[in-house]
């Protein structure tokens, strides 16, 4: 029977809270666990950066001619690139204060499942927010540079 299962059997059955501290601390204690969770994690900041540079593109590519004019009227390119960069950050940060505020709801239901972690640490949640910071910035610098780089009298020419 797998590790996993195993534990969901023991889930299920109350009585058994010091079998399952155990399996627990064998999961966190083997290289697999720790394997498995890294891939996880990766995968879904992979997925997180790509789809993010996506829609910043899409956006980048929907005001091409909105870009043109405003380097025509003497915009930097600095000005460029902050005007897509506070955009994205906007989005990602509403986002964020959404999930902190149901993850703090969520936390109060939780509170008997949490083992040996605050529910409302907030040293937890600022390494949170800036993990998920993270892709978001990294992800929308390049179409932000990229639309810095538009020549104005091409984004004109082409609409």
């Amino acid at each position: 029977m797998s590790l996993f299962r195993k534990l969901a059997l023991l889930l299920r059955r109350s009585r058994f809270r010091s079998e399952l501290d155990e399996e627990m601390a064998d999961c966190a204690g083997s290289g697999l666990c720790r394997h498995l969770w890294l891939r996880r994690g990766s995968e879904t900041a992979r997925f997180t950066i790509s789809l993010s540079v996506r829609v910043v593109a899409y956006s980048v590519a929907q005001r091409r001619q909105e870009i043109g004019v405003r380097m025509a009227l003497s915009a930097t390119r600095r000005q460029i690139s902050i005007l897509f960069l506070r955009r994205t950050l906007t989005a990602a940060l509403i986002g964020l204060a959404c999930g902190c505020v149901a993850t703090l709801m969520v936390t109060r239901l939780l509170r008997s499942q949490l083992y040996g972690v605050e529910p409302n640490n907030p040293r937890t949640f600022l390494i949170a927010i800036l993990l998920l910071l993270t892709p978001v910035l990294v992800a929308s610098l390049r179409p932000a540079l990229q639309a810095a780089s538009v020549d104005p009298v091409e984004a004109l020419r082409t609409e």
